[in-house]
């Protein structure tokens, strides 16, 4: 009567217990049982760097080894599914997996956002259209969608990561690929902390070995002519009042030197943009809200770079304005200033529109 009762504790340890007693086989099987489905701690250096144990199949997976996750490249030979160069858990990536609300996009090879939103629209005001010269430009951003934010413990369950593109030609200064931006809900008290004063819930994840979001930073690519970053507050929605799920983002920029076309940015929600899909452009009003700030009324074009600024001379001035064509910059209009023509400590604007 000497049966042996074999048990495998996560596929590493071997128990085997002589029962002598038929009556007390029961008992000691419920009892080892209970024992290894209890949460074990992971002596250092007993498992592969990286490996972490899952409820679900209960077993133990290996993940790629430390050396490898987290250095930015994707490495699939060592069963790396992403790695943008974090380690965290509030990043796209986590321990080299696509982190919860993010899906593994096998083509570009990139964790891509859950949460899309086919509809969302935008709209753009900028204060500047002189070449080489400051510019403020102001995006109305309208989702058509719920966003549950930050929750009290730091983590989104459900990331929303917008895209803003045809950015290109504009310069930013930016820090590792990160800029600066400002922002607000079109309903500012929406987003008010505890003592009534407007705040910036859009950023980035946070950074590595911290648990705060970075609330009024993007991510800058001048490469693709994008501005990316995360809905980190509460957005509702409302037929009624659509301003409920509607925010605007303000960039500083400086503009090209030359002209160049203009265009109206679109938008993407948690999802690539195709070169070919129609503009996402609405008019939602934002000269009206910007023009008392130096807004320029555009219809939602920017960036075109199409005036130049004349300071007071005694001489006169030959103005061109260039264009690149190609591979080259043609002068497609020449404006002559007159000597004396403009009165002193005066400056002109020309634009050729």
């Amino acid at each position: 009567d000497n049966d042996i009762v074999t048990i495998y504790t996560h596929a590493i340890v071997k128990v085997s217990v002589s029962v002598r007693q038929a009556s007390h086989r029961a008992q000691i099987l419920t009892l080892l049982t209970n024992l290894i489905q209890t949460p074990w701690p992971t002596p250092a250096g007993l498992f592969p760097a990286g490996a972490q144990f899952n409820q679900e199949h209960n077993r133990w997976q290996v993940l790629p080894v430390a050396s490898y996750c987290g250095d930015s490249i994707m490495q699939a030979a060592d069963s790396e599914e992403c790695d943008d160069g974090s380690n965290g858990e509030y990043g796209t990536c986590n321990l080299c997996r696509c982190n919860s609300g993010f899906t593994l996009d096998a083509i570009l090879g990139e964790c891509i956002c859950d949460s899309t939103d086919a509809t969302a629209s935008v709209d753009t005001v900028e204060t500047s259209s002189v070449q080489g010269g400051d510019n403020n430009v102001t995006f109305a951003v309208q989702l058509r969608m719920a966003v549950t934010g930050v929750d009290s413990d730091g983590k989104i369950t459900s990331p929303t990561v917008v895209t803003i593109s045809g950015l290109d030609g504009a310069t930013v200064s930016a820090t590792n690929g990160e800029v600066p931006i400002s922002c607000q809900h079109a309903m500012s008290s929406l987003w008010n902390d505890d003592n009534g004063k407007s705040q910036c819930k859009i950023g980035l994840q946070p950074s590595s070995g911290t648990n705060t979001w970075r609330s009024g930073h993007a991510r800058w690519s001048a490469a693709e002519g994008t501005l990316m970053f995360t809905v980190l507050g509460v957005l509702e929605i409302s037929a009624a009042e659509p301003r409920l799920s509607r925010f605007y983002v303000t960039l500083a920029v400086t503009n090209a030197g030359s002209v160049q076309s203009e265009r109206r940015p679109d938008i993407s929600v948690c999802e690539k943009r195709a070169a070919s899909a129609p503009s996402n452009y609405a008019d939602m009003d934002l000269y009206a809200l910007k023009k008392d700030n130096g807004g320029l009324l555009g219809y939602g074009y920017i960036l075109g770079a199409t005036a130049k600024k004349i300071d007071y001379s005694n001489q006169s001035q030959t103005i061109e304005f260039k264009k690149p064509m190609g591979d080259v910059s043609t002068t497609v209009v020449t404006v002559i200033v007159p000597a004396g023509s403009m009165p002193p400590n005066s400056e002109l604007i020309l634009s050729g529109r």
